[in-house]
Protein backbone atom coordinates (compact mmCIF):
# COMPACT_ATOMS: atom_id res chain seq x y z
CA UNK A 1 0.00 0.00 0.00
CA UNK A 2 2.47 2.71 -1.21
CA UNK A 3 5.73 4.01 0.08
CA UNK A 4 7.00 7.25 1.68
CA UNK A 5 5.18 9.44 4.31
CA UNK A 6 1.74 8.84 2.15
CA UNK A 7 1.80 5.18 1.81
CA UNK A 8 2.36 5.21 6.01
CA UNK A 9 -0.16 8.08 6.08
CA UNK A 10 -2.87 5.36 4.11
CA UNK A 11 -1.36 2.29 6.34
CA UNK A 12 -2.36 3.83 9.59
CA UNK A 13 -4.91 6.04 8.75
CA UNK A 14 -3.37 8.92 10.48
CA UNK A 15 -1.09 12.50 9.42
CA UNK A 16 2.14 11.92 8.95
CA UNK A 17 4.98 14.65 9.83
CA UNK A 18 8.09 13.57 8.13
CA UNK A 19 11.44 14.55 7.74
CA UNK A 20 14.98 13.13 6.58
CA UNK A 21 16.57 14.67 9.59
CA UNK A 22 15.46 12.28 11.74
CA UNK A 23 17.37 9.09 11.44
CA UNK A 24 14.97 6.69 13.59
CA UNK A 25 11.90 7.40 11.19
CA UNK A 26 9.55 4.79 10.86
CA UNK A 27 8.89 5.98 7.28
CA UNK A 28 11.74 6.41 4.68
CA UNK A 29 11.37 9.23 2.10
CA UNK A 30 13.98 8.01 0.37
CA UNK A 31 12.01 4.98 -0.28
CA UNK A 32 9.24 6.86 -2.16
CA UNK A 33 10.36 7.63 -5.81
CA UNK A 34 8.04 10.88 -5.79
CA UNK A 35 9.96 12.17 -2.78
CA UNK A 36 13.35 11.25 -4.72
CA UNK A 37 12.88 12.91 -7.95
CA UNK A 38 11.03 15.95 -6.73
CA UNK A 39 14.10 16.07 -4.34
CA UNK A 40 11.55 16.38 -1.02
CA UNK A 41 13.10 16.92 2.58
CA UNK A 42 10.15 17.05 4.43
CA UNK A 43 6.35 16.57 3.98
CA UNK A 44 3.06 15.90 5.69
CA UNK A 45 0.30 13.21 4.45
CA UNK A 46 -3.01 13.77 5.68
CA UNK A 47 -5.42 10.31 4.63
CA UNK A 48 -8.58 11.35 3.36
CA UNK A 49 -10.98 9.20 5.09
CA UNK A 50 -14.41 8.68 3.62
CA UNK A 51 -17.33 6.16 4.12
CA UNK A 52 -15.24 3.43 2.59
CA UNK A 53 -11.93 4.13 4.37
CA UNK A 54 -9.00 5.65 3.24
CA UNK A 55 -9.27 6.58 -0.44
CA UNK A 56 -6.59 9.25 -0.88
CA UNK A 57 -4.26 11.06 0.55
CA UNK A 58 -2.91 14.91 0.51
CA UNK A 59 1.10 15.24 0.23
CA UNK A 60 2.14 18.15 1.21
CA UNK A 61 6.09 18.61 0.62
CA UNK A 62 8.92 21.07 0.45
CA UNK A 63 12.63 20.81 -0.65
CA UNK A 64 13.87 22.05 2.89
CA UNK A 65 14.15 20.18 5.58
CA UNK A 66 12.00 22.70 7.53
CA UNK A 67 9.96 20.22 9.67
CA UNK A 68 6.29 21.55 9.12
CA UNK A 69 4.77 23.25 12.21
CA UNK A 70 1.84 22.38 14.66
CA UNK A 71 0.03 25.47 13.21
CA UNK A 72 0.81 24.39 9.39
CA UNK A 73 -1.03 20.85 9.90
CA UNK A 74 -3.49 22.44 11.26
CA UNK A 75 -4.11 24.26 8.19
CA UNK A 76 -2.98 20.62 6.18
CA UNK A 77 -5.50 19.29 8.09
CA UNK A 78 -8.60 21.60 7.17
CA UNK A 79 -7.41 21.91 3.76
CA UNK A 80 -8.84 17.94 3.82
CA UNK A 81 -12.08 18.61 5.38
CA UNK A 82 -12.63 20.63 3.04
CA UNK A 83 -11.69 17.91 -0.52
CA UNK A 84 -13.63 15.35 1.50
CA UNK A 85 -16.90 16.49 -0.39
CA UNK A 86 -15.48 16.51 -3.67
CA UNK A 87 -14.84 12.79 -3.15
CA UNK A 88 -18.63 12.01 -2.28
CA UNK A 89 -19.51 13.73 -5.85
Amino acid sequence: MGVGPAGLAMRIGRPINWDDRVSSNVCHGHECPLMIVEQLRCAVAHPILLERGINAVLLVARRTSLRYADSELAVSGEAVKALVPLFLK
